[in-house]
């Protein structure tokens, strides 16, 4: 079983769950919370302003499909 970085909706919690499982508790504050939705919480803020400005160096250089890749982030 793997566990995956999350974090609770609730109170913020740091926590470690298995993507095998819908539910949890969290260890924090005793709230139920949906696993899928805690792990997305966890995932790295990402700046799409940079991701666009990539985007578009990408295509002035004729590479379309790393342009693709970009937009697609």
């Amino acid at each position: 079983m793997e566990f995956r970085p999350a974090r609770c909706p609730n109170c913020s919690g740091s926590l470690q769950l298995p993507e095998t499982v819908q539910r949890v508790k969290c260890l924090y504050c005793g709230q139920d919370i949906v696993v899928r939705d805690a792990i997305k919480l966890a995932a790295p803020i990402v700046n799409t302003g940079n991701l666009l400005e990539l985007a578009k160096n990408a295509i002035s250089a004729s590479n379309f499909i790393e342009a693709n890749q970009y937009y697609n982030l």
